[in-house]
């Protein structure tokens, strides 16, 4: 049992490596001749990077203070955006061969026009996805952008890409998605030693990885947790209350770090750096980028995308099945899709008999006293209503 635990702790800290610090992996990648490339939004298909050799890696903001860029951006601009820019003029991206930026919003577009004015990296790329998708003009819309975005990265690396080097990337990165769903399941039936931040920062970590070497760290920490389950193995979540986390950028682990002391436990999300990220698998057999095309534009939906016919159900189910007894929502300031959303998602969550709490935050957890006194309290409603 000791043995087996401090191998858990062990696939568990490389594991976390990769979130904690992205040039690991990034600067493997480089030391071997690939090429690597920031994105933002998981609009962006990076299969479609893998398949040409790059290593695709998610840019997930800063977490410190802003200065360069306040020069550049008014701060009703969200802080995601803001901190994205304060790291292309700093120099801290300065290992990224190029930038895809996905147009989710005005703030995004602003972000690529200025980032292409005065950060020097390789290969910018604005990928122009419609914002309603229920039509059929939308879809050769959005599988035009696909098939422009793949001319361009092969143009970029004077590299054909291959379909047999697309499937290939697909298997990956479906390959992950399988584990990143088991991980998410056994966590939910077992009381794992894996607190809710480290199993966020786990998830985080594989935004910046190659999928193929992260999978198989993550499927041998997977086969190391199911031994432990069968010795009986446990964590420490017992008597804490389950919530489900909902919102649309949550890097900051402290977040969750304080859920945990207060005494509450994070047990499923539908944030687009969580289960929206890795829900939905791309279909293997046919033409490679048609699939990615019908993965892409039929995944659960993001606020800023419309219709939003799908994301409600998804909420709910992941709130049934994990047996969350309150919802967190983190209202992202200045993000004006996720923000017009949360009104009709507190209804329809407190519709179902279940308790919500909106917090509003700014990508870091700023204001730490006051949001640990309002996540007490609502625990205690938790407590309260599970007694009755």
């Amino acid at each position: 049992m000791v043995d087996n635990l401090q191998e858990i702790e062990k696939k568990k800290r490389s594991l976390i490596q990769y979130y904690e610090n992205p040039r690991i992996a990034a600067d493997a990648w480089k030391s071997n001749g690939g090429k690597v490339m920031g994105y933002l939004c998981s609009y962006v298909p990076e299969e479609i990077l893998f398949a040409a050799g790059i290593l695709p890696v998610r840019i997930l903001g800063h977490l410190n203070d802003l200065s360069v860029a306040s020069s550049y951006f008014q701060p009703f601009v969200c802080r995601l955006i803001r901190s994205t820019l304060e790291k292309g003029l700093s120099g801290s991206l300065g290992y990224l061969d190029g930038v895809i930026i996905s147009y989710t919003c005005d703030g995004m577009r602003m972000l690529y026009d200025t980032w292409e004015a005065n950060v020097k990296t390789g290969f910018n790329y604005m990928l122009d996805l419609p914002s309603s998708l229920d039509s059929e003009t939308n879809l050769r819309y959005f599988s035009s952008a696909i098939k422009d975005l793949a001319a361009s990265v092969a143009g970029y690396t004077k590299k054909e890409i291959r379909e047999e080097d697309l499937r290939n990337a697909i298997a990956v990165y479906n390959r992950y998605r399988r584990l990143a769903k088991e991980l998410f399941y056994l966590r939910l039936s077992n009381d794992l030693p894996l607190s809710s931040d480290e199993f966020m920062k786990i998830n985080l970590a594989a935004l910046t990885s190659p999928k193929d070497s992260f999978s198989d760290e993550l499927e041998s920490f997977l086969a190391l947790l199911k031994d432990g389950v069968k010795t009986g193995m446990t964590g420490s979540r017992i008597k804490k209350a389950s919530v489900h986390i909902s919102g649309a950028v949550v890097v900051d682990p402290v977040f969750y770090k304080l859920i945990e002391e207060v005494g509450g436990y994070v047990a499923s999300d539908d944030l687009c750096t969580g289960t929206r990220y890795y829900w939905d698998e791309v279909e293997e057999a046919g033409d490679p980028i048609e699939s990615l095309v019908h993965r892409y534009i039929s995944r659960v939906t993001c606020p800023s995308k419309y219709p939003a016919q799908n994301r409600p159900s998804f909420q709910l189910d992941r709130i049934r099945e994990s047996k969350a007894m309150g919802v967190i929502i983190f209202g992202e300031k200045y993000c004006d899709p996720h923000l017009f959303d949360i009104p009709a998602v507190r209804k329809r969550i407190e519709e179902s008999g279940i308790s919500t709490l909106l917090l509003e935050t700014e990508l870091v957890a700023t204001g730490r006293e006051q949001m640990v006194t309002r996540l007490e309290a609502f625990m205690d409603i938790l407590k309260r209503k599970e007694r009755k």
